[in-house]
């Protein structure tokens, strides 16, 4: 039995993946498969394959229990290229990456490929949290700016709370749309939604990572 953990936003996707899943599996490798739904540590700690949806730029933020469960095959949906290695975190660089552009053929490819490789393997080698991970990470005044940005606060509110110049403000959100690559608003107050929920989960949590420096 293969356990399948997913969290994907959008329903027709998911289901679409989960019947390619079902073809891979029941064809080339005669396994049978159980689904669960939802980012929970249990979840991923007892799945075999784990796909998950991240918004634009989510995947350069560092998420420490990518790395640290012991989960075995990850998978990552994203709308963007495929990032760089070495623009990533070290806990996000042992993953598989599919974009929602991908072809089917192109997805039941990827699939097939690591599954058959996770069978015959076991999970690959992942990266240790360590302190040589010199990603992002994000001080007090810079969680002050995320959480009003988030609100939709105007600059001028926003520089009077932080004792900076509106000019200041405006550079700093142009700062962290470029970081990420990110283009609209929209897109910048999702992936800021994203930041502030994994902020929550790990600032009470000894992990030698981004979030606590």
């Amino acid at each position: 039995m293969i356990r399948i953990t997913m969290d994907i936003k959008d329903n027709f996707y998911k289901l679409g993946l989960e019947s390619i899943l079902d073809d891979i599996l029941t064809t080339e490798f005669n396994k049978q498969m159980s689904y669960s739904h939802g980012l929970f540590f249990s979840n991923i700690n007892s799945a075999d394959i784990t796909i998950l949806s991240l918004c634009n730029g989510e995947v350069q933020l560092c998420q420490p229990f990518l790395a640290n469960l012991n989960h075995g095959l990850l998978i990552v949906l994203t709308d963007t290229n495929t990032p760089k290695t070495n623009n990533l975190p070290l806990c996000c660089r042992n993953i598989t990456y599919i974009n929602t552009s991908h072809t089917i053929e192109e997805v039941k490819n990827i699939l097939t490929s690591k599954i058959k490789y996770y069978l015959e393997n076991g999970k690959e080698e992942r990266f240790c949290i360590s302190k040589s991970c010199n990603f992002w990470y994000v001080n007090y005044r810079q969680k002050s700016f995320l959480y009003n940005l988030i609100a939709h606060e105007k600059p001028l509110k926003i520089a009077k709370e932080l004792t900076v110049s509106p000019r200041e403000i405006y550079s700093k959100k142009r700062s962290l749309m470029n970081r990420f690559g990110i283009k609209t608003d929209c897109e910048l107050v999702s992936l800021m939604n994203r930041f502030i929920f994994w902020m929550n989960i790990y600032q009470e949590k000894s992990y030698y990572c981004c979030w606590h420096r």
